[in-house]
Formats: structure tokens, sequence, C-alpha cells
């Protein structure tokens, strides 16, 4: 993938590397296809990092490449503060309400006892 591509570009790549239709990835991913064809054609100022991971996946290529054509960080490279807060441009308190947030669900499904510090 070209680091230097835009967004489409890196999505129109991987889908004719893929194989795949804009309607079946449609089909796949449960996106519109009115939705596929503006990301596809960089008509959208800011994408779901949620679509991009989805469509990635439906088409067997890596996410990093497309959510840092996106504006996202790479999670690898980010600490989930500076993730939230990409995604999500809001005050210090709001985030300190999804640490929270996160470590209520944490604990319902794994039984886990870290707290928001931990994150």
């Amino acid at each position: 993938m070209d680091s230097d591509a835009s967004l489409g570009a890196l999505l129109e790549e991987a889908r004719a590397r893929s194989e795949v239709t804009l309607n079946a990835l449609s089909t796949a991913t449960g996106i519109p296809l009115t939705s596929l064809h503006r990301l596809f054609h960089d008509r959208v100022n800011r994408p779901s990092p949620a679509h991009l991971v989805t469509i990635a996946d439906a088409l067997n290529t890596p996410r990093g490449p497309l959510l840092a054509a996106a504006g996202f960080p790479e999670s690898g490279n980010a600490d989930l503060d500076t993730a939230l807060r990409a995604v999500y441009p809001l005050p210090d308190a709001a985030i300190a309400e999804m640490h929270e947030a996160i470590t209520a669900v944490a604990a319902r499904f794994t039984g886990s006892t870290a707290t928001g510090e931990d994150l």
C-alpha cells in the first residue's frame, strides 16, 4: 500500500486486490453502498474507524494504513487516551468517564479488577 495515497485510493487498491465488488462488500460488511461510494471517493470528512476496521477485515487488508490515512493513530503507536481523543474530541473529564466505562465492561466480562489507570 502506498503510504502517500488517499484513503479512497487505499480502499480501492485493497478492493481490487481482493476482487470484491462494492455491492459484495456492502453485503459482507453491512455498510450501505452509498456510504462505501463516499468512502472510496474521499467524500467523507471523518470516516468511522469502526467502518474502516470492518472494511479492512472484509478485504483481508491491514487496518493500520487505512486508519492512518483517515487521520487516526495506529493502535500500536498510541495510548488509549490519544486514540480516544482522535476519534472523540472530548475534554479530560469525558475521557476519564470513558475509562470508567471500559473498566466496568471489562469487569463484567472477565471478572477483572483493573482500574482505569491500568488501561
